[in-house]
């Protein structure tokens, strides 16, 4: 109260300006005072309708924008799935692991795939170099159709994969680093002992001088840029480089002539492949081979197939000796360097979401391996595989396991099985299944009991085991889930039939 009295008094005795002076800072500070409690009121309000919401929403709502939820959906493509392709199968690159890939798809799918004529173990070499020609490979399953895949060794001709696929279909390849192209190589095809090298390391000791060791073809057991060989460039031409190489001195670059002859035909290549793949990036391959066939995350799943261990995997080679190599395998070098620059300018292209997609097809692709390899109790036998917004929502079965898991011969054997039923295979007197069983097996005890014809029984029993010939039995609708003690056909001991369900109540 004394304060306001004194307050007064100082503003009667206060000139006009002074008065008016004390009155605008007042105001001020009035308003300044009432704005802040506002803003904190309204803070605090927001503050606890925010973790009302928190508490109410789920959680994962907010670990990204705001439009997760949809993203999280599966929208189908608006595209086709394709099936005619021609894959090109370099040599030591993962090409077995991408055909089985091809093999399950072409399955389950009952694709034509060109298959040889021939059955025995290295069947899959018979169109190898210059082996792709009619009386070496099966009819289609169906004229009409014709082919769908060619998926094994062959050298690369454009013009030849055209006449069987058709102008529609898409061109495949796989490339690796050259050097650990050379060291899958030196384990596989036991070059040391070929190439009568004795030392500790082999390997070096082929570096040191390739040409002095390997003098032989060139072509797949070559060191001699092998994948280009695979890839269609010519024995002369290549030759001709490595040649003209050798007689350079150390720092010395190729001359233009042979710098000109590769870019011209990595140019080729590059024009006529719809898709190089880079084993050194597997996965980032299988999904840009998804998206460009327009298949399902499924399509790709895959087992290592020929994938080893051995000393040199990891061995570091001194720098002089990668020169050497570098010099020795120069045509790979160049093709594989403009293709992985060329795979990484298209992941960047693609962005963020071919990246994303990446790494939930490397989530998804380990835990059906460990549900496919992994003994577990837990296990209930299906693994359910979520919707993302790549891929619907899918379950992985025992049954689907063992697929993935079949081994390439075993493919083989049962397309070859397959084709013969739809095209040269009559129908045969059902009283001499028997006689062309050559060799007792539970693959043709099973055959004798089911089908109409166990040509290939003896075969199958050679490539694939017994769990794999009854899912390919069930697959081919000559087991079924139907027949059971249930069925029409089965009765009681004292001849009684049982009633079965029926839909229509």
């Amino acid at each position: 109260m004394e304060t306001f009295i004194s307050a007064q008094k100082m503003t009667k005795r206060a000139p006009p300006l002074q008065l008016f002076k004390a009155i605008v800072w007042l105001v001020v500070f009035t308003t300044v005072v009432i704005t802040m409690v506002t803003l904190f009121t309204a803070r605090l309000g927001t503050s606890r309708s925010m973790q009302v919401q928190r508490r109410a929403m789920p959680t994962y709502l907010f670990r990204q924008r705001s439009d997760f939820v949809e993203k999280d959906k599966f929208t189908s493509p608006n595209c086709t799935a394709r099936t005619k392709l021609a894959l090109t199968k370099t040599h030591k690159t993962g090409g077995t692991t991408l055909m089985q890939i091809f093999h399950r798809y072409a399955y389950l799918h009952n694709l034509s795939v060109v298959l040889p004529t021939v059955t025995h173990p290295g069947r899959m070499n018979l169109f190898y170099l210059h082996g792709l020609i009619p009386k070496n490979y099966l009819p289609p399953q169906s004229k009409a159709h014709g082919y769908d895949m060619l998926i094994y060794h062959t050298k690369y001709n454009q013009e030849n994969y055209t006449k069987l696929l058709g102008k529609d279909a898409v061109f495949i390849t796989i490339l690796r680093e050259p050097l650990s192209h050379l060291k899958s190589q030196f384990n596989f095809f036991n070059l040391a002992e070929k190439f009568k090298l004795t030392g500790p390391q082999p390997l070096f000791q082929f570096l040191q001088d390739p040409g002095m060791y390997d003098h032989g073809r060139t072509g797949s057991h070559g060191t001699k840029s092998p994948m280009s060989r695979d890839l269609g460039m010519s024995r002369t031409v290549l030759d001709d480089i490595t040649n003209s190489i050798d007689t350079l001195r150390p720092g010395e670059p190729p001359n233009a002539s042979v710098l000109a002859t590769i870019e011209t035909f990595i140019a080729k290549i590059s024009k006529e492949m719809d898709l190089v793949m880079i084993t050194d990036y597997y996965d980032e391959s299988l999904v840009m081979l998804k998206r460009l066939m327009c298949w399902e995350l499924r399509d790709i799943l895959y087992f290592k197939m020929l994938s080893f261990s051995y000393e040199t995997k990891t061995e570091n080679i001194p720098p002089t000796l990668v020169e050497n190599h570098r010099k020795w395998d120069i045509v790979d070098y160049h093709l594989y360097e403009h293709f992985n620059r060329t795979f990484w300018k298209r992941v960047k292209e693609l962005g963020d979401d071919f990246r994303a997609e990446t790494a939930h097809f490397k989530t998804v692709h380990f835990s059906v391996l460990k549900h496919c390899t992994i003994d577990n109790p837990l296990n209930k036998g299906v693994l359910v595989i979520p919707e993302s917004r790549w891929n619907p929502s899918f379950t992985v079965t025992y049954e689907f396991c063992t697929l993935l898991k079949y081994g390439q011969l075993c493919y083989m054997s049962l397309l070859y099985d397959r084709n013969l039923r739809y095209t040269i295979r009559k129908k045969p007197n059902p009283g001499s299944k028997s006689r062309v069983v050559r060799e007792y097996s539970p693959h043709c005890a099973l055959c004798e009991t089911l089908a109409t014809d166990c040509t290939m029984c003896t075969k199958i029993s050679q490539d694939c085991t017994l769990n794999e010939y009854i899912t390919h039995l069930f697959l081919e609708k000559q087991l079924s889930h139907f027949d059971t003690s249930l069925s029409n056909n089965r009765r009681t001991i004292n001849g009684q039939n049982q009633e079965e369900f029926r839909a229509d109540g």
